[in-house]
């Protein structure tokens, strides 16, 4: 398998997060390759920030839910995801650069992703 096959979904749930979102969204944003998912969950805000992230749907997904708590949030995600590796991402920690392509990388060699 190359690094180039590897699809990667990422999942970032938030609650009450519209200081710090766009900024963490931006980070996963800047490093999608062709056929990677970026699913957001918004679990039940208050503050406006899934408001702040409509400019970017079509590039991610946006799900909105009642407050159910963070695992719920991370795990409506998932199932919203049909890749080979899932990352999940804080919603108040931008991811560094080149996180997706150190994962990519590692995960080249694994055969039962192929």
């Amino acid at each position: 398998m190359t690094t180039n096959s590897i699809r990667i979904g990422v999942v970032t749930p938030f609650y009450n997060a519209a200081d710090f979102i766009v900024e963490t969204v931006e980070s996963v944003l800047a490093q999608l390759a062709p056929g990677d998912l970026y699913v957001v969950v918004d679990d039940g805000s208050q503050d406006g920030g899934a408001d702040l992230l409509a400019p970017y749907v079509g590039r991610l997904t946006l799900i909105r839910q009642d407050n159910e708590g963070e695992a719920a949030a991370v795990n409506r995600g998932v199932a919203a995801l049909d890749t080979q590796v899932v990352g999940v991402v804080n919603a108040d920690d931008p991811i560094l650069p080149g996180l997706l392509d150190t994962m990519r990388s590692a995960f080249a060699d694994d055969a039962t992703l192929a």
